[in-house]
Order: structure tokens, then C-alpha cells, then sequence
């Protein structure tokens, strides 16, 4: 078969290893399933879905998946690592995202002590993340193979982009604006509004 997502599964398999270790100091352990999943109607770059597997009737085993449209243009191994967060969090009985997908500050805790950079914006909480210093420096120990993410699902054609497009500030305001390039600060909290798209 000449075109096949298993060796981006793989890789992150690899990476699971790999970032417990050496960020989450082995504390994650191995009941999760990696998955690349369409993320359909979401705007996520990926989840952590607890219990989503089941091995026989009794083992529950949690799903960590990327987004099968987001693989080259998002980092796969930023967003592995913040799933792993969720993970770690699951593990420990604590509860870190609302049913909203608002992160709060017990994922921000869990994710910088992982290496990540966590930023706060309205509607998603504490769920803007990037690969901070040590995240980075771990991932050059790792060797990234990123040619294994070539492979991308095309977005859905059918299905219009909105008209307008929701910015949040810091305090939460949230504006729908028809333009990409919009440029405003809110007068409550001083921070600039920041598109929302995906997490």
C-alpha cells in the first residue's frame, strides 16, 4: 500500500514513549489508544477522549487523537504532548476541561509542567498551547521524524466557511468579525481579541 497513516501512528507511538519519560517522568500509563481521526465539525487539532476502548468487556482505555486535517499544518508533537496532559490529568481523578472545552487551570498546570507554553483566551481557557523551551529541547533529544506527516486529510469542500468569525480578549469578550486581518483591543481588559480556531 503506498499511502497509509500507520507510520504517523507509529511515530507518535514513538513519541508517547519518549515525552513520559522524559516530561511526564513516566507517570502516564499505557491504556491509551493513538489514534488520526476526521475532526469533523470540530475545530480541534486533536482530544484525549477517556474510555473511548474497550479491550474485551472489562478494560477501559482512553483515545488520544490527532486531527487527520491538521497533521502538516499544526505540530504533531505539541499537540501529542497536550493531550498527554489531559491524560495525565484523567489518571489522577482531576477534572481540567468543561463541557465547553474551557481549559482550566488544572490543565495549565499539568501542561507547562510538561513543557509547553500555555496561553488563557476567552472561550477556550488555559487551551492555547506551544512547545516551550524544554518541550523543544526534549524534542531535538527525540529526533522527530516529521516527513511521516505528509499525509494530510483534505478539508470538507462542501461546507461553507462562516461569513464571520468569532475574536475573544482575555476577559472574554467575544466579537464576530467578517475579516481575517481585524485588529482591536477591548476596552475592559486592554488585551487584543485573537481569532478562534481550534485548539
Amino acid at each position: 500500500m503506498k499511502y497509509s497513516v500507520n507510520p504517523a501512528i507509529s511515530e507518535l507511538e514513538r513519541a508517547y514513549q519518549f515525552f513520559n519519560g522524559e516530561l511526564f517522568g513516566g507517570g502516564l500509563d499505557s491504556n491509551v489508544v493513538i489514534t488520526i481521526q476526521s475532526r469533523g465539525r470540530k475545530s480541534a487539532l486533536g482530544w484525549h477522549w477517556a474510555s473511548k476502548w474497550k479491550n474485551g468487556d472489562t478494560t477501559s482505555i482512553a483515545e488520544i487523537n490527532l486531527s487527520a486535517e491538521e497533521l502538516k499544518t499544526s505540530d504533531p508533537y505539541e499537540v501529542l504532548i497536550h493531550e498527554m496532559a489531559h491524560h495525565l490529568n484523567h489518571q489522577k481523578g482531576i477534572k481540567d476541561v468543561s463541557r465547553g472545552q474551557y481549559h482550566n487551570k488544572r490543565f495549565k498546570e499539568a501542561a507547562e509542567s510538561a513543557g509547553l507554553e500555555v496561553k488563557r483566551v476567552g472561550n477556550v481557557g488555559w487551551g492555547i498551547t506551544a512547545l516551550g523551551d524544554l518541550a523543544k529541547a526534549k524534542l531535538l533529544k527525540f529526533t522527530p521524524q516529521k516527513d511521516v506527516f505528509a499525509l494530510l486529510r483534505v478539508h470538507e469542500t462542501g461546507r461553507k466557511e462562516p461569513k464571520h468569525r468569532k475574536w475573544s480578549c482575555s476577559c472574554g469578550v467575544n466579537v464576530r468579525v467578517g475579516r481575517r486581518d481585524f485588529d482591536a483591543t477591548c476596552n475592559l481588559c486592554g488585551t487584543r481579541f485573537e481569532l478562534q480556531e481550534g485548539i
